[in-house]
């Protein structure tokens, strides 16, 4: 069995100024200069949500996007203002409408999730 490498990155707030940029763009590089097999970046790649601000980040991670080596998943940063995550979200998508962790409305405890009989 072979081991593989695994780097996880997260909220990169494309969209908060070019300092944060650089810094990505920096994280970048060394991702594809490194022999780390996948970079999964995960949470508010956006500051806004804004299409440019995801565009932004489609052209400085790229390259590791074209070698295979990327996986993303957006945050809640991301599908506010002008909902850039939904690039990202093609297909289904799951949907909850409550959580166990919140009480349900029809009932004055959280009883925890829903289990098949």
């Amino acid at each position: 069995m072979s081991l593989h490498t695994l780097a996880h990155l997260s909220d990169l707030h494309f969209g908060q100024g070019p300092a944060r940029e650089a810094m990505a763009r920096a994280l970048c590089q060394a991702m594809i200069d490194s022999a780390i097999d996948q970079v999964v970046v995960t949470g508010d790649i956006t500051h806004r949500g804004r299409d440019v601000e995801m565009a932004s980040f489609g052209e400085v991670f790229a390259p590791l996007l074209r070698q295979g080596r990327l996986t993303v998943v957006p945050g809640n940063h991301d599908r506010i203002g002008e909902d850039a995550g939904r690039s990202l979200m093609r297909g289904r998508r799951a949907g909850c409408t409550w959580c166990w962790w919140i009480r349900p409305p029809s009932t004055t405890e959280a009883t925890g999730p829903a289990t098949a009989s």
